[in-house]
């Protein structure tokens, strides 16, 4: 399941305005949760990646770029994840 490139496009521009220079650099600041699945994993897949999709609009990912993958107090106040998936204690953070 691949999201749409604008994604990776603004991975790649936050990790170069936060100084990132190694892979290590790169992906050990990423966040990873598990979420668990009933039934057809493909469908919840591509469920998953719609939810991403209307989240993180093309302005949301300016801001995310801009502050080198982070978003500020108020950019997280005003661009809340919808249906954000409950953490789950036993993925990796």
């Amino acid at each position: 399941m691949l999201l749409p490139p604008r994604f990776q496009r603004a991975i790649d521009r936050a990790a170069k305005t936060a100084g990132k220079k190694t892979v290590h650099e790169y992906v050990a600041e990423w966040r990873r949760k598990a979420i668990p699945v009933d039934g057809d994993t493909a469908a919840a897949a591509d469920a998953e990646a719609a939810r991403l999709d209307a989240a993180f609009p093309k302005e949301r990912l300016a801001a995310l770029v801009r502050g080198g993958g982070w978003e500020t107090p108020q950019d997280s106040a005003t661009d809340a994840i919808p249906n954000d998936p409950p953490d789950d204690p036993e993925s990796a953070s």
